[in-house]
């Protein structure tokens, strides 16, 4: 399947930059960055451009699918800390 194949070339560039990303807000120890909603981010961009590659959209209509699966992914992934916070299982 072409979206697999797609999100499989792309996701260890995508996962190596959050990890990057996460590693550098830790060092600095910046507080406002949620790693959960982060996390959502990528997985946002990697669906996106997997489902751009599946149906193969390549103009204008690009961008405004990643940026559609970035902000639902995000959101659904903040939603998800809402309402299962990690700190209280533990």
């Amino acid at each position: 399947m072409v979206f697999l194949e797609a999100v499989k070339g792309e996701s260890f560039f995508a996962l190596t930059s959050y990890v990057v990303v996460v590693l550098v807000a830790h060092v600095f120890r910046l507080r406002r960055l949620d790693e959960l909603s982060a996390l959502g981010i990528t997985v946002g961009a990697l669906m996106g451009f997997g489902l751009a590659v599946q149906f193969g959209i390549r103009s204008f209509w690009q961008p405004i699918l990643m940026g559609l699966s970035v902000g639902l992914f995000g959101f659904l992934f903040r939603l998800l800390k809402t309402k299962l916070p990690l700190e209280r299982a533990a």
